[in-house]
């Protein structure tokens, strides 16, 4: 599939949840936790399939994952329930829980302590039913669909290769609506129906602490009516952490039920009027300001980076290396023949060099520029060896792996949310998302903002072109908040938003977190001083972490201007990227520039599929 990890690379979903079996826990309209991966919680909570309609019965069961806060809930200083999206459309909250949930809750250790929940959106891995397009056989047919995509070249190369393109959006989403015949879930698999059921996780989250104490700790997120006894309570607040397309759900969810937010913070904040407009004409405008600064640290950093040369004066000189490396590729791509017994062969293309970057951009810390620059280097030494992987070619096997079949996939239900969050006004007559003057334009404005990941960007959003299943609910604004209102007053926020980014985004500009942010009265932008994707996950800095401490604990969004500093740097042997031993002690196996899981324009070569 074409349709890659944005932001974040989520690790497969299969090495998250191995050693669990979610089809032991008995699904429940109450919260029933069970112990699950070497001392989390795990539950399946059953929501309404369809929210605005009483008299469809059928159901969706969320999977959902939970570290339990330090002290109990009772506890004065429990703080409450974190609820944490880690991108996509279709990242698994489960699997970020697993992997980085600890490192979360250690950057909001404070004064409070807090309880930390993902969940799998609706389609998504452990959440049932799945979007699912191919059924048994899905690796099979996700492979060999792959390879037909890639074998267009890419939709800029020529009119016949967008044609073909556009064909193959067109019989996919035929199979999707043949194949949903069966579980009919991707007409409730909007962004609209996740953010109803995050208001419903919270209610139960709530109802089930309050079961378990007599006299409930009065808190910013279930709060006691005042003169009432402590078994009354008003409706529970929502404390949400989204990252990339996690701020369009977090902006949504915000903006359908102001008066249920406790604390929002949106990291890495994406256009959400573009997103729903299924144009995404602003995601690129800072991406090649990020590879200016590749090139920039890279001469800077001259003796750590193989890609420079003794006649250079700035990192102008490696930039037009690299840009005839692409340029020529484009003009006649390169063959290269695997030396691993495989006995395999393949073309280098240009597209494909501008998508090595990809990852690169989104994660440049701590090595993520330095292991560019090494692949690069070697390309233009006629060693394609380092890309190759990259690429990552699927295998045709004339046998399926052992379990190969049960692993859960997530292109699916990525295109399924994506497409349907899109406006359409007519998704089939001409003169709309099906023409070729429609694309043709996409693809000039894309190239024009990015010549990296332009291409690339028009190639996501076009699947949506074939797209036939429209969502039962789909909200469209306004989206705005009331002023916040501490003394949690009704239909209003207990506070203003917190959006924050990294200085240069690649795929989600700093300007659009201002933009963002007018429509939140109270709101603030904290700037962290680094490239990549997200503010968070971009090298550690504790003006930042001490930032993020405060709002969760008090509410308090920094001044208006406030930028924190960082002192890790590309290509530089000093500086901090981590975060201090007592957070990378907190637990998972990975940094947490590994986090994010958007999968618009992404971090990984290979096709989104198991992850």
């Amino acid at each position: 599939m074409r349709t890659k990890y944005l932001v974040w690379s989520s690790l497969p979903v299969a090495s998250a949840t191995a050693r669990f079996d979610w089809a032991a826990i008995a699904p429940s309209e109450n919260l029933q936790y069970h112990n699950c991966y070497d001392g989390l919680q795990c539950a399946r909570l059953t929501v309404p399939r369809d929210w605005l309609d009483a008299n469809n019965t059928k159901k969706v069961t969320i999977a959902i994952t939970t570290i339990p806060a330090k002290v109990p809930s009772d506890d004065p200083s429990f703080g409450g329930t974190i609820i944490i999206n880690p991108g996509g459309p279709g990242g698994s909250g489960v699997g970020a829980v697993r992997n980085y949930g600890h490192r979360l809750q250690a950057m909001t250790e404070g004064k409070k302590h807090y309880e930390i929940l993902g969940f799998d959106p609706r389609g998504v891995a452990y959440t049932t039913p799945r979007a699912d397009c191919f059924g048994e056989d899905h690796m099979l047919g996700r492979h060999s669909l792959w390879l037909e995509q890639r074998g267009t070249g890419g939709v800029d190369v020529s009119v016949t290769s967008l044609r073909r393109s556009l064909a193959l959006d067109e019989a996919f989403g035929r199979l999707c609506e043949a194949k949903d015949a069966e579980n009919d879930i991707m007409a409730y698999i909007s962004t609209a129906y996740v953010a109803r059921d995050i208001v419903e996780i919270a209610e139960r989250v709530e109802e089930l602490r309050h079961s378990n104490h007599v006299a409930p700790q009065d808190s910013i997120q279930h709060p006691m009516k005042a003169g009432t006894r402590p078994s009354k309570r008003q409706p529970a607040r929502v404390m949400y952490w989204g990252f990339s397309y996690g701020t369009v759900l977090g902006n949504t969810l915000a903006s359908m039920f102001p008066g249920r937010m406790a604390r929002v913070v949106l990291d890495g904040v994406d256009d959400v009027h573009d997103y729903y407009n299924g144009t995404w004409k602003t995601n690129l405008l800072d991406t090649d300001k990020v590879a200016d600064y590749f090139y920039d640290t890279c001469f800077e950093g001259a003796d750590n980076c193989p890609l420079t040369k003794a006649s250079d004066t700035s990192g102008k000189d490696i930039k037009q290396r690299i840009d005839k490396l692409i340029s020529d590729a484009d003009a006649k791509p390169l063959s290269f023949v695997k030396n691993d017994g495989t006995f395999s062969l393949g073309v280098l293309t240009g597209n494909d060099i501008r998508k090595a970057f990809r990852e690169p951009l989104y994660k440049p810390l701590p090595t993520g520029f330095e292991d560019l620059a090494n692949v690069l280097a070697t390309t233009l030494d006629g060693n394609y060896s380092l890309i190759n992987q990259g690429l990552d070619l699927p295998p045709i096997k004339d046998a399926c792996s052992i379990n190969n079949l049960t692993k859960p996939s997530a292109e699916d239900a990525t295109i399924s949310i994506l497409c349907s969050d899109a406006d359409f006004a007519d998704p089939y007559g001409e003169g709309n998302r099906q023409s070729m003057p429609f694309w043709q334009d996409h693809i000039d404005i894309s190239k024009n903002l990015s010549s990296l990941l332009g291409p690339w960007l028009s190639e996501i959003i076009s699947q949506c072109s074939g797209w036939r299943t429209r969502p039962k609910w789909r909200f469209t604004g306004p989206f705005i908040t009331p002023p916040a209102d501490p003394s949690l007053k009704e239909d209003a926020p207990a506070a203003p938003i917190l959006f924050t980014s990294s200085r240069l985004d690649p795929i989600t500009p700093l300007s659009i977190a201002y933009l963002m942010s007018n429509g939140h009265p109270g709101s603030e932008v904290l700037v962290h001083d680094t490239v990549g994707h997200s503010a968070t996950l971009t090298g550690w800095s504790g003006c930042f972490n001490q930032a993020i401490r405060a709002y969760f604990d008090d509410g308090i969004v920094p001044a208006n201007g406030t930028v924190c500093d960082t002192t890790c740097k590309p290509f530089s042997k000093g500086g901090k990227c981590e975060p201090p031993a007592e957070v990378m002690a907190a637990g998972g196996d990975h940094s947490l520039a590994d986090f994010v899981s958007d999968r618009r324009p992404g971090l990984a070569f290979r096709p989104l599929g198991v992850y």
